[in-house]
């Protein structure tokens, strides 16, 4: 029998036609599958699948067309689906993890800098001035210059005082060893 009168068997309800379609077919099925899905077993998921439609949807074939391109067209097309899901999903699952990697360290960064702000306030004025335009806006030592209107030497002495004072009252609050 060819595969159309195989086909009509199987639309006149016998299914021993179907299960000829299926042996006939699935294994030249799965191996074509495989070679999108690179997974021998994922391919045998995605011919099942095949065959599932195919006889849900039987009377979608044209029987003017070769069955086995008609079965492996859709199996190229669930593949293909496949991996578009797997390729969101993961996308997804790293955009989820890069987010939340961010906003954690942002938090993290942002509670350290109003820990490190507490502790340059407690300097005194110049030094807090110097330091925080240099540490916490990163500014150069001469942007810091024109911005106090202290000479460059100035703004060295005091941001080197500053940081040295700042150093001593972190160490003194145990937060970091000396």
């Amino acid at each position: 029998m060819d595969e159309k009168e195989v086909y009509q068997k199987f639309l006149d309800g016998d299914m021993r036609a179907f299960d000829s379609i299926v042996l006939n077919y699935k294994n030249g099925l799965i191996a074509f599958i495989s070679r999108y899905v690179r997974d021998i077993e994922l391919a045998e998921d995605i011919s099942q699948e095949v065959f599932v439609d195919f006889y849900l949807k039987k009377e979608k074939y044209n029987p003017k067309f070769s069955l086995k391109t008609y079965l492996y067209t859709i199996g190229k097309y669930k593949a293909i689906n496949y991996l578009k899901k797997l390729k969101h999903e993961m996308d997804i699952e790293e955009l989820e993890i890069e987010s939340e990697k961010n906003v954690e360290d942002e938090v993290i960064l942002y509670e350290q800098n109003l820990e490190l702000i507490q502790k340059i306030k407690r300097l005194r004025k110049n030094y807090e001035i110097a330091i925080y335009l240099a540490d916490i806006e990163g500014f150069s030592y001469q942007e810091i210059s024109k911005i106090t209107n202290k000479t460059l030497a100035q703004v060295k002495i005091n941001i080197h005082r500053a940081r040295k004072a700042l150093k001593t009252i972190i160490e003194k609050e145990g937060e970091i060893n000396a």
